[in-house]
């Protein structure tokens, strides 16, 4: 019995090992348990955090703030900002491309969507299940 177990145990290893995972989650969930597994790891309110570090932008006036905005956005760290502004959209993006109605969710190999799992293994384990069960 024991054999079993532990051939139970690689054949889960070598699927979740071999599957291509994308995690979106927010800042404020728990950590996901990635345990070596590589996975792409979308924060889907980051946008929200790097607006919100704008906050103490606030100028009196129109005028002002345009020319105030004007000069950041035109400085190196305005510029890395905007960056990293843009690409945050990119988790964003892949959550709706994808149908993601709910955090945290992890996307196996393009195909299988698991939501409230906060461990790769455990939402591979579930895919092979899934896998079983219909072959």
């Amino acid at each position: 019995m024991r054999i079993v177990q532990v051939l139970l145990v690689l054949l889960l290893s070598v699927d979740v090992q071999s599957g291509e995972f994308t995690v979106f989650t927010a800042t404020f969930l728990p950590a996901i348990q990635l345990k070596g597994v590589e996975a792409t790891v979308y924060h889907i309110n980051k946008p929200n955090l790097i607006i919100s570090r704008l906050g103490h932008f606030q100028p009196k006036g129109q005028e002002a703030a345009q020319d105030a905005a004007l000069q950041m956005l035109s400085s190196e760290s305005g510029r890395a900002l905007m960056k990293e502004l843009e690409s945050s959209f990119d988790g964003v993006i892949a959550a709706w491309a994808n149908g993601v109605e709910r955090l945290p969710a992890i996307l196996v190999d393009d195909t299988y969507l698991i939501y409230g799992v906060f461990d790769l293994e455990e939402a591979g384990r579930i895919v092979s299940r899934f896998k079983e069960s219909r072959s």
